[in-house]
């Protein structure tokens, strides 16, 4: 388990590397920023709904 635990914390680092990295100076950001929150939101929901079951 601890083995997927890091992954999971590996790709986060990951995610918050490329935010970091796709900052422009004005402070706006290179992808479309709405998308990524919503695709984060997905996860988060996903994540919470699947606590306790198992496949």
């Amino acid at each position: 388990m601890g083995m997927e635990k890091e992954a999971l914390y590996q790709l986060l680092q990951e995610i918050r590397e490329e935010i970091d990295r796709n900052e422009k100076e004005d402070g706006t950001y290179a992808f479309d920023v709405r998308r990524v929150q919503v695709a984060l939101d997905f996860v988060k929901r996903e994540l919470t709904s699947s606590i306790g079951q198992k496949d």
